[in-house]
């Protein structure tokens, strides 16, 4: 089976029901299911109850994302598909690209990753508790935590086992910052950082992005940003999704097949 999952607070309520809608229409998923701040349950409401009171950004620092994909992954069958989606995409092609990479490659867990270094996007609190002070940490792209793919066996029920519990290191997670960071240290990135840096410990083989951010990395250009564009030769499927954040899915849409047509593309894999 292949399981879409997705958040939404009232805010993004209206994206959610066109990320699900696009996901059984083009993703070509047998089950959706919608999480949002109400049903989270007690089991987790009640354990955070403090911190997510005094934490809005992204409804509680993102924590309650590893909560739902780990709890998904346990109620699931053994060798079913999860996939996490950022509610703010649309599909545009098939999961199965997805599914046969993982397939071809021998993996229950896909993630992709930013052009951007982690030394700029991660606090050095994650970087000193997790002991990853060396420069395949430091200066290797980011991970990506708003697309993630899992077909359930042990690998994948343990690697978001470990990172719902270091997400719920809210020191790591928030936004405080003690240590003095990196001299090109941009900006903390909460649970993604966590992930990046757990995936990299765990050797995971990491994945060209899935949206048209992968095709054309250069979108992530701004002053001050350091990059790594990589050549995946494990990424041959088309782009999958479609991000669109707060913006209008559609212009969104027109704009980058306008790119397509004047061959705007940088496909690295």
């Amino acid at each position: 089976m292949k399981i879409l999952i997705n958040f939404a607070d009232d805010k993004f309520a209206k994206q959610q029901k066109l990320n699900s809608k696009s996901g059984y229409k083009k993703g070509g998923f047998d089950k959706v299911i919608e999480y949002n701040p109400s049903s989270l349950g007690e089991d987790f409401t009640v354990r955070h109850k403090e911190f997510l009171e005094v934490s809005n950004r992204g409804a509680g620092y993102w924590l309650w994302k590893p909560y739902i994909i780990l709890k998904t992954l346990e109620d699931a069958n053994e060798g079913d598909y999860v996939f996490y989606c950022d509610s703010g995409s649309i599909f545009i092609n098939s999961i199965d690209h997805i599914i046969n990479a993982m397939e071809q490659n021998n993996q229950s867990i896909f993630l992709t990753e930013l052009p951007l270094l982690e030394k700029q996007w991660t606090k050095m609190e994650c970087f000193h508790e997790l002991k990853c002070m060396d420069e395949k940490y430091r200066e290797t792209p980011q991970v990506i935590a708003t697309y993630i793919m899992l077909k359930k066996d042990e690998n994948s029920i343990k690697l978001m086992n470990e990172y719902y519990n270091l997400c719920c290191k809210y020191q790591l997670l928030d936004d405080s910052k003690e240590m003095k960071q990196d001299p090109k240290f941009i900006d903390h990135r909460h649970d993604q950082s966590l992930l990046s840096l757990l995936a990299k410990m765990n050797n995971v083989s990491f994945h060209r992005d899935i949206t048209q951010y992968g095709i054309r990395p250069f979108l992530y250009t701004a002053a001050g940003r350091e990059y790594m564009i990589k050549s995946y030769r494990n990424s041959s499927y088309p782009q999958i999704l479609l991000s669109y954040r707060k913006g209008n899915w559609l212009k969104v849409l027109i704009k980058e097949k306008f790119k397509d047509y004047l061959g705007f593309n940088l496909r690295l894999g």
